[in-house]
């Protein structure tokens, strides 16, 4: 089988594969950017963060690539799963020892991230977290509270979820 790439093994979900290259990536820091490449991933599992985290990736880790002016990619392993409505992921990194409370550096939470999922995926990740004790206020004059972001998007049922959020205590009790 022809070597591949340590990110398309990640983000298509081949392990086998990762598993047979991974002793070479000694550099955290690449081990970090993998584990955010599987948490944006359609494709990749939760096995593949379990993995990548039992190689030494941090799930609290907040990575930022600049090209230009720009930000190509910035935040935790857990944003970006929130991000894209990975539920399966954000069970794993919480239960793995991601922080629900992380605020990036503009001060936008993880259920922020979760509300910008898209819309068939953002209400169970947004429900989730809420049960986890994620932070419901941001930054108003910043505007990056989720009840403004989920306003300015039209998610309205979203709106009224984190308005009147119903505190679940399903969290880290073993629900899969």
């Amino acid at each position: 089988m022809a070597e591949i790439s340590f990110h398309s093994a990640v983000k298509y979900n081949r392990l086998d594969d990762l598993k047979g290259q991974i002793d070479f990536v000694k550099d955290k820091a690449a081990l970090n950017e993998l584990l955010v490449t599987a948490c944006s991933s359609d494709f990749a599992d939760e096995s593949m963060l379990e993995f990548l985290i039992s190689m030494g990736a941090n799930p609290n880790s907040y990575i930022s690539r600049l090209i230009g002016d720009s930000t190509y990619f910035s935040g935790t392993p857990l944003q970006h799963a929130a991000g894209h409505g990975h539920l399966g992921k954000v069970k794993t990194l919480l239960r793995l020892g991601a922080d629900v409370g992380f605020k990036s550096p503009s001060n936008s939470s993880v259920l922020n991230s979760a509300v910008h999922a898209p819309h068939d995926k953002a209400e169970p990740v947004v429900k989730y977290l809420i049960a986890c004790g994620a932070e419901l206020n941001g930054d108003e004059k910043a505007h990056t509270s989720p009840i403004w972001s989920a306003s300015r998007d039209g998610k309205f049922k979203l709106v009224k979820i984190l308005l009147e959020p119903e505190r679940m205590t399903v969290c880290l009790s073993g629900m899969n």
